[in-house]
């Protein structure tokens, strides 16, 4: 990545990610060239820990807490809190999905890790080669390949904030945005959830046949996977241990033209179906094994 003599974030060392306390998750094993995901079913015990999930109020939670809600009416002991005060079980999981108020200690998520998460600046720096070749300033995006880039703006959630431009774009044109990668037209694209170094579910996103490969937020269909490149794991896992996410929904690419599997950024926010919600579950009481 060009140094553009701005003082960002070194890359070097993980942020650490807390566990809850008395809570073990098995890693991952990604030595083979394809992981296996499993699709657990729900089985809710009268035992089980609850989970709460932080969603903040005023945020876009759908799909989402509509899915927790419907994962909660059959049994689960998972629930939708605004902040984590609202929380009066000690035994409770809390899952920080996207709040940037203090968390208590064990929380899947920190505020800190959340916003690292949201800024795209810090967060392409600490992916440093996991993300697309990328530079920061509009006097530089000479060193990017091809002849478009994509621009992003320092804060954008949900697909706000992004741009496909010409790489010859007028420097007014290009001033309104902080980060500027490489355009990559052939890919394969894959969300894949990552708890604690752990896939949780995998979906490969597939654009519809009309969409444009400069679209980057077309209607998207998702199908879920039972096997994943361990290389696309690997990238998912580390994105998620170097900005601290217990937590996380990342996006990954293949360059179909190259072969390099690509982290595009990480969210702490990331949509969850019904499918996600009951294998995080099931992970976070320990059926995991």
């Amino acid at each position: 990545m060009p140094d553009m003599g701005i003082d960002y974030p070194s890359a070097a060392g993980n942020h650490q990610i807390q566990l809850p306390e008395g809570c073990s998750i098995t890693p991952t094993r990604l030595d083979g060239s394809m992981v296996h995901l499993k699709n657990r079913g729900l089985h809710p015990r009268r035992h089980d820990r609850p989970v709460c999930v932080v969603i903040p109020a005023g945020v876009n939670a759908i799909p989402t807490e509509p899915c927790l809600l419907a994962v909660a009416r059959r049994g689960a002991k998972i629930a939708v809190i605004r902040s984590p005060q609202q929380n009066r079980d000690r035994s409770a999981i809390l899952v920080n999905w996207g709040s940037r108020d203090p968390m208590p200690r064990g929380t899947l998520n920190s505020a800190t890790s959340v916003e690292l998460s949201r800024n795209k600046i810090k967060n392409v720096c600490l992916l440093a080669e996991l993300a697309p070749m990328t530079v920061f300033s509009p006097d530089a995006v000479g060193q990017l390949p091809g002849d478009r880039l994509v621009a992003k703006r320092r804060f954008g959630q949900q697909g706000s904030g992004k741009m496909v431009l010409p790489l010859n774009s007028p420097r007014e044109s290009l001033c309104k945005y902080d980060i500027f990668q490489e355009f990559i037209a052939n890919r394969t694209e894959y969300r894949v959830s990552v708890i604690a170094g752990t896939t949780v579910v995998t979906a490969m996103l597939k654009t519809p046949a009309s969409a444009s490969p400069e679209d980057l937020t077309p209607h998207f269909s998702f199908t879920q996977l039972t096997e994943l490149p361990a290389e696309v794991a690997r990238v998912a896992i580390s994105a998620a241990e170097r900005i601290g996410l217990g937590y996380t929904g990342v996006d990954v690419i293949r360059d179909n033209a190259t072969g390099r599997i690509l982290c595009l950024e990480t969210n702490s926010a990331p949509g969850m179906s019904t499918c996600t919600i009951i294998n995080l579950y099931e992970i976070l009481q320990g059926r995991d094994r």
